[in-house]
């Protein structure tokens, strides 16, 4: 069903594939490995921290969206809701957003390297270590850009869904009993978005105050292992974000699983079906070939007589 609140959940599934499939490895690598691993492209290191902070921007956004959405259909059901063609100019609007917002890192991110010692260079095999940084053009620059994200990445978004949802649950409960039945429905997509918002708040949490304290207390200190560790526990933890969204879709969305199951079955059946006919396809190419064995034999036969 082409509603808005489909169009904002699709669109929070792609900036999720984007974080789970190709920046989170990235980022996680690159942790691991404490060196920037893919060359020396300059590109590479941008983009690779520009698409990250924009899949995240537009995932935050995203839910943000789908709370005001449901706030507007639970809230005031008889006005006219948002169609498809303003939710779809709503979406080209939060990837312009999350481009724009996402770009300092884009900018102030570079390629350094280090040249190892000819000893070395034996060794590993290599003359260069690669490690893309953040360089910015004042004192502090980092810090200021992780309390703007902050702000807009986590507490603004943070504040408008639990707002919206608060008025959401007050509105439900004030409903009489048969008002509450016939907003079943609602009731339980408003649970799988509540679920959503909720894992989303405890989920970004560590590794927004980590950024903070990392900028502000080991500005001028360079990272212990024990550091790294630790951020990568809450990089993961952050991600992990992305990971639990289609398991709420797949145990709460009745359509959702409906349709799963659907494309499963037919997915199956379609395999069956093709196993069985490729099996009769071969038996009859058997058959035919046999025959025509038989007939090669009986016609050299037929002609030895």
């Amino acid at each position: 069903m082409l509603t808005a609140r489909n169009f904002f959940i699709f669109n929070l599934a792609s900036s999720d594939l984007l974080l789970c499939f190709i920046t989170m490895p990235l980022t996680l690598f690159e942790i691991l490995s404490q060196y920037w691993p893919f060359g020396s492209s300059n590109f590479v290191c941008k983009g690779s921290g520009y698409l990250q902070a924009i899949s995240i921007f537009v995932s935050t956004i995203s839910i943000t969206a789908i709370s005001i959405d449901r706030y507007q259909v639970i809230l005031y059901p008889t006005t006219d809701g948002l169609q498809k063609y303003g939710a779809i100019k709503i979406i080209v609007a939060i990837w312009l957003i999350s481009l724009i917002l996402s770009l300092p890192i884009f900018l102030n991110r570079k390629i350094i390297y280090y040249e190892l010692r000819p000893l070395l260079e034996v060794i590993f095999k290599i003359d260069k270590i690669y490690y893309c940084i953040e360089e910015w053009p004042f004192d502090y620059g980092r810090a200021y850009y992780s309390f703007f994200s902050l702000i807009w990445q986590y507490l603004l978004p943070l504040l408008i869904i639990s707002i919206a949802y608060l008025q959401i649950f007050c509105s439900l409960k004030g409903r009489n009993k048969q008002q509450q039945m016939r907003n079943d429905r609602f009731r339980k997509t408003n649970i799988l978005i509540t679920l959503i918002a909720i894992i989303f708040g405890l989920s970004w949490l560590p590794i927004n105050l980590f950024n903070l304290y990392s900028d502000l207390v080991l500005a001028d200190s360079s990272l212990t292992d024990s550091h790294i560790i630790f951020y990568a526990f809450c990089h993961m933890v952050a991600m992990s974000s992305a990971c639990f969204n289609p398991l709420l879709y797949g145990y709460f969305n009745d359509n959702f699983r409906k349709g799963f199951k659907e494309q499963l079955k037919c997915t199956l059946i379609r395999q069956i079906c093709c196993t069985h006919f490729e099996e009769i396809e071969n038996k009859e190419n058997r058959n035919i070939s046999h025959l025509k064995t038989q007939k090669t034999l009986t016609t050299n036969s037929t002609e030895l007589i």
